[in-house]
């Protein structure tokens, strides 16, 4: 009577290690795939960081050959630095005449 009970006792123990096993390559598999994506993303970010660095230099050497020229004075730059992307030019330059033609 025991044998039986025994048997199947050592049956489940084994479809619980079998299943716990297989769920565990699962997992092990998915994190794999995560890791391969983390590191996708990590490259993509340095190399927004990197043309952002590259825009943001751009952009300060136009500003410093309109300094030069005489085609912007520092308040124009500064203004335009504060100004987001999205926002629109204001109505009225801020230089040159302000009287109605």
């Amino acid at each position: 009577m025991v044998l039986p009970v025994v048997s199947a006792l050592a049956l489940v123990v084994l479809a619980l290690v079998l299943a716990l096993a297989w769920s565990r390559r699962a997992h092990a598999g998915e994190l794999k795939a995560l890791r391969k994506t983390l590191r996708s993303l990590e490259s993509r970010l340095a190399a927004a960081e990197k043309t952002a660095q590259e825009a943001a230099q751009h952009a300060e050497a136009a500003g410093n050959v309109l300094l030069e020229k005489g085609l912007a004075e520092v308040e124009d730059l500064e203004a335009a630095r504060r100004r987001g992307p999205d926002e629109e030019e204001p109505a009225q330059p801020s230089r040159g005449s302000r009287t109605l033609h």
